[in-house]
């Protein structure tokens, strides 16, 4: 039991921590219609102009 409740304590950190590493993933998917993919459409850019320069 008590490996275990260590296994949810590191999971649940995982999980904050992805959520807010791909917060403008999460919003996308959650969102549906036309603006599904804008911002991760422009955050790729922003990543592809950082690496340019």
């Amino acid at each position: 039991m008590k490996r275990q409740a260590v296994w949810m304590e590191v999971r649940e950190k995982y999980n904050v921590y992805m959520k807010s590493k791909r917060w403008e993933f999460w919003k996308a998917k959650k969102r549906k219609g036309k603006n599904r993919y804008k911002k991760v459409s422009k955050w790729r850019e922003n990543n592809e102009n950082k690496e340019k320069y």
